[in-house]
């Protein structure tokens, strides 16, 4: 009778403990997989703002800090133009050019910001300026071209010509290379630098 007591004690105890490893093993895996609140992987809330922009930031408060900082004025336009933010940069580039009316490549930056936003009249104003105040300026010459090209309706003379003075002031850049193409595109002859441009034809007459 000892021993057989001493054995179902034994079956017992084997078995409480065969119960609690069990249990420890099922709360582990338990929080293995639910993991609590605390770890859950933090989500995004979408109607939540966006993080501020610190190159913006940092443009404003240099512009805010000295109102004649002009190259910063200039860059913070140029940045919202580009970031579809024509209307806030318009008054950028304007106070940029007060400081400067004669800085050709940040007005033609804005004229170019102004065609590609729409503004067309706006646009016409300051290419006009351009091309008047540094009459060499293929570049000039080339998107004022395009500005008349994508006029609704186009202005295709207008633009024609643009793209021969393009070529009679800068034969040896790209932007000829494009406004050869341009004129051949709305069939204009190209007759090459220095020549005037001709009526639309497939063909120049010898």
């Amino acid at each position: 009778m000892g021993r057989a007591q001493l054995v179902f004690t034994l079956l017992a105890l084997f078995a409480v403990f065969s119960l609690v490893v069990g249990a420890v093993g099922t709360a582990i895996v338990d929080g293995l997989s639910n993991p609590s609140r605390d770890e859950e992987p933090i989500t995004v809330d979408p109607n939540e703002p966006d993080q501020p922009d610190t190159y913006e930031s940092s443009l404003r408060t240099q512009v805010a800090e000295n109102p004649n900082d002009r190259d910063s004025m200039a860059q913070l336009a140029s940045y919202l133009a580009q970031g579809g933010r024509l209307s806030e940069a318009i008054g950028y580039y304007e106070k940029a050019l007060e400081l400067d009316p004669e800085n050709w490549d940040l007005r033609l930056d804005f004229a170019r910001s102004l065609a590609e936003g729409g503004k067309r009249n706006d646009a016409e104003f300051q290419f006009k300026k351009i091309v008047v105040g540094q009459p060499g300026n293929a570049q000039a010459h080339y998107y004022y071209a395009e500005l008349y090209r994508n006029w609704l309706p186009p202005r295709t003379a207008e633009a024609a010509a643009e793209y021969q003075r393009t070529i009679d002031v800068g034969p040896e850049t790209y932007v000829a290379q494009l406004a050869a193409q341009a004129l051949k595109e709305l069939g204009y002859a190209t007759p090459g630098p220095a020549a005037s441009p001709v009526s639309p034809t497939m063909e120049a007459t010898p």
